[in-house]
């Protein structure tokens, strides 16, 4: 079933990094809809984005390692390793000429 927000709906987007690799970060994010008069919450959307960080001068700049400290941040930081290691086992789709 799909969701979406309606008219007064209230829309909330809530966004973790899950793992910094060498060059790059997986962020978790997360669309929810609150109908701000019952105060009820439902998913609308859900993802997990890959972002490469570049230096002023272009070109791809080494992250700073991120320390997991809860067991759910744990999870997340292991689970973002195997979604990496999917993702990169896939090959490309040929660009349309």
């Amino acid at each position: 079933m799909c969701h979406q927000p309606s008219a007064g709906h209230i829309v909330i987007l809530t966004s973790i990094v899950t793992r910094a690799f060498n060059t790059s970060m997986e962020v978790a994010c997360s669309c929810v809809r609150e109908d701000p008069i019952s105060g009820e919450q439902t998913l609308i959307c859900e993802g997990f984005f890959t972002f490469v960080a570049i230096g002023d001068d272009g070109k791809r700049v080494k992250l700073p390692p991120l320390v997991p400290v809860s067991s759910e941040e744990q999870l997340s930081y292991d689970l973002a390793q195997e979604r990496s290691k999917r993702a990169v086992a896939v090959p490309s789709s040929p660009s349309p000429p």
